[in-house]
Formats: C-alpha cells, structure tokens, sequence
C-alpha cells in the first residue's frame, strides 16, 4: 500500500503506512497506521533556494545545431538536459521515483540526491503534488535515508510557449542529518 501521509518538521520526517491489524495484534482488528520516523539533529537543517526560469524554447524548425554565437552565455542553459542524461542512478530510487526528480531543475535534483549512495541508499521516498498539467501549486518530495534526508518543495508553471524542459519552478531544498529511524 501506499504512503497515505508524510510530516516533515524540525524533529523528523514521518511517513505513515496504511496496514490492516488482525485480533492477534493486541487491538481490535481493522485498518490502522504504520509510523515511520526518521529522527533529525534540529541544528543540522540546511535551506537553498532553486529558482529556475530558462528562457521560451527555440522556435519549430529552428536549426539547433547552429545555436548562439561562440562565448554568448545563455541563463539557464546547462539545466536544460533530459533528465536522462542528468540524473545518474540513485542507490534505492526506482524508476517511478527517478523519472519525478529528474523532472526538476538540475540544481535540485543535485540537492536532493547528492547525499545518497550505495553505501547511504535512499530508504524512503514519497511525493505530492496539486494543480494542473501546466502549473502545480503545491509540489513537494521527500528522500530519507540512514544518514540524511532532503526535500524539495515549492511550486512549477509552464507559461505560454514554454514545455516540461523550461518549466519554471520557484523550490526550497532542505538537506537535515538524520540521527536515528523507528516504526511503530
């Protein structure tokens, strides 16, 4: 089953699991919750703000290999890459759950998986979002691992003339250390 809430606070990130408790569980049976809690040192909490507004695509039929004069900076460039080509696999990410974040702008996919290894796996993550195709008004994510656990939460609008790639999306990441997990 799905998680069906997540609480993300100074003390911890909890994610609730819904389960089904039998009369051998010491209550009564029917359905009840499963309490996951990742508990956080509260002065390790760090907070970056992610900004992104690339400029409209090029034009339909525009000959992208000629691009702009040699030396010109274009803003927002470098974070225009297919997620494929930018997110590498992240230890305990599924498909599902890389496709979401390779979605964001380069800079917050960094932030949020740049704690997690083979060694330091993502053992938790879930994510929200509300809205439209074309603009989420509330967009969070949350990875939650032995050692860290980062957020990104925020908000995304695809204006006229824009697509998924130059979406624009104004994010708070979060980076905590993680002192312990239990369930309850």
């Amino acid at each position: 089953m799905a998680t069906v809430a997540v609480v993300f606070g100074r003390d911890a990130v909890c994610f609730a699991d819904p389960q089904v408790a039998g009369p051998g569980d010491g209550g009564a049976a029917g359905p009840t919750h499963l309490i996951d809690r990742f508990g956080f040192d509260p002065e390790s909490h760090r907070r970056v703000e992610v900004v992104f507004t690339p400029p409209r695509p090029a034009a339909p039929g525009r000959d992208l290999a000629v691009g702009p004069p040699v030396g010109t900076v274009v803003p927002g460039a470098s974070d225009l890459q297919p997620a494929a080509d930018v997110l590498p696999l992240v230890a305990g990410l599924g498909p599902a759950d890389l496709e979401l974040v390779g979605n964001l702008p380069v800079r917050a996919q960094k932030l949020l998986t740049a704690p997690f290894d083979a060694a330091h796996p993502v053992q938790r993550c879930s994510w929200y979002y509300q809205g439209r195709a074309d603009r989420f008004e509330v967009f969070a994510v949350v990875l939650a691992g032995t050692g860290q656990a980062t957020l990104a939460h925020g908000s995304r609008v695809i204006p006229a003339g824009h697509d998924d790639r130059s979406s624009h999306w104004s994010l708070v990441c979060r980076r905590v250390t993680v002192l312990g997990r239990s369930r309850e």
